[in-house]
């Protein structure tokens, strides 16, 4: 399980930042395909424009620079409503900046609706910005069969 992981999902999220306010927070918007009761992320992979050559988000959004992303924090909350990652930076999570590997968790249930991102530093952000993460996910009944 952890290593180099095999994807058996992935699925992009993109955030638009209305304000760089330090102490903003920004919530993910809800997935119907994360909100799945049997879905489990196994990782998460933060991009930003200079590491990864991903200037656009899908909605067309510019993607913050790596300078932006040292500003931000994030938290996912599982479906006990744990903070299952708390005020963990943003970059961390940059697999470019972690010698090409994306950071692997614990697998678990997200609740995408309590979980964000929180401006810490708003220097090197612009309003408008896109903040993109990928999510690395299986189902239960998928997870199950390859323990067999």
């Amino acid at each position: 399980m952890y290593g180099i992981p095999v994807y058996l999902f992935t699925l992009g999220i993109e955030l638009q930042l209305n304000s760089i306010a330090q102490g903003t927070i920004i919530q993910f918007p809800d997935n119907p395909i994360l909100r799945e009761p049997n879905i489990l992320i196994h990782s998460v992979e933060s991009y930003v424009n200079t590491t990864t050559g991903l200037t656009k988000t899908p909605g067309g959004l510019t993607v913050i620079s790596q300078n932006g992303g040292t500003g931000l924090l994030i938290n996912f909350v599982d479906d006990k409503n744990q903070n299952r990652i708390f005020n963990h930076p943003y970059m961390a999570f940059n697999a470019p900046s972690n010698n090409g590997v994306p950071r692997e968790v614990s697998p678990f249930r997200m609740v995408m609706q309590k979980s964000s991102v929180q401006v810490v530093d708003g220097t090197n952000l612009t309003a408008g910005q896109g903040i993109y993460l990928v999510f690395n996910y299986s189902t239960l009944a998928l997870r199950n069969e390859h323990k067999k």
